[in-house]
């Protein structure tokens, strides 16, 4: 299975759409794409900030992934800090949580972006007056072979272009990139 919704709306539409995902973790189903899923108790979370671009110009995108089932072994990589050669993530946050602390997570989330100007860990968030959003969810196939039960991860892409009120971090250096190492 695999869906996707992709879109560009103004911050309190995005915040609208988050809110009604957060009711759906709540209620334990989820109706996407016109099928209706079930969810489990506990969900893995993952709340991240990502910058790519330079000095000149960046995109941010803050990224949230909600994966289950949760397998005990469950663990969680990543962090802040460089992803690849052109993005630096910013703030990271995962955690396994029962699927009604992941909605008040969402929650919070929504009512960040319907502000418009919040901070994320310690950094500080002024979006412009479109983003782009993208809604996924698919299923993927667990690198354990021994483990034959699906993951399935709802994947939430919020995207803007550096702006006026919120230009390049700085801490992307285009010209200068052996320090990434």
């Amino acid at each position: 299975m695999s869906m996707e919704e992709e879109s560009t709306q103004n911050p309190s539409a995005v915040a609208e759409r988050l809110r009604g995902i957060a009711d759906a973790l709540d209620e334990g189903t989820l109706v996407f794409g016109g099928q209706t899923i079930s969810l489990p108790e506990r969900v893995h979370f993952k709340l991240e900030l990502e910058e790519a671009g330079d000095d000149d110009e960046s995109e941010y995108e803050i990224e949230v992934e909600i994966t289950w089932p949760v397998p005990m072994a469950q663990h969680t990589e990543g962090g802040a800090g460089w992803e690849d050669d052109e993005t630096l993530v910013l703030y990271y946050e995962a955690q396994v949580l029962k699927r009604t602390v992941a909605a008040r997570h969402l929650r919070a989330l929504a009512a960040g972006i319907w502000s418009e100007q919040f901070k994320l860990g310690e950094h500080a968030i002024d979006l412009p007056p479109e983003l782009t959003l993208d809604i996924e969810i698919e299923d993927e196939t667990p690198e354990d072979e021994a483990d034959t039960e699906k993951i399935t991860k709802l994947e939430i892409e919020i995207g803007w272009d550096s702006w006026s009120l919120m230009g390049p971090s700085g801490l992307i250096d285009s010209e200068d990139d052996e320090d990434k190492d």
